[in-house]
């Protein structure tokens, strides 16, 4: 469950920012933190799916950047189910048909 359990073993790490980011003020730096550490994450997602274009198998005619903010949309999901308490999200499995799907979809 790649993602999902990451982010449940590191509750710490992953959701608690979150929810700190969403409880800080306005005039906290949190806000350019974070947007930094996503855009960080982001480029890695394209980066990852850049390299399997090169390497054939990943389709060459997706946008990367489109497929990076869809697989970035899940684990943000993941993140606020987990905030929420909305556990079946991950423990049953939704999430990671979720990705499944995107990676079936651009595959060679």
């Amino acid at each position: 469950m790649g993602h999902a359990s990451t982010v449940a073993a590191n509750y710490e790490g992953v959701v608690a920012p979150l929810f700190e980011f969403v409880a800080a003020s306005p005039r906290s730096e949190l806000k350019e933190q974070m947007g930094r550490r996503q855009r960080e994450t982001l480029q890695k997602f394209v980066d990852i799916l850049e390299e399997g274009q090169r390497q054939g198998t990943i389709r060459a005619d997706i946008d990367t950047l489109v497929v990076a903010w869809a697989l970035l949309g899940v684990t943000w999901m993941e993140n606020v189910a987990m905030l929420e308490g909305v556990d079946e999200f991950i423990s049953e499995g939704i999430s990671i048909r979720m990705i499944d799907g995107i990676l079936r979809d651009i595959s060679t």
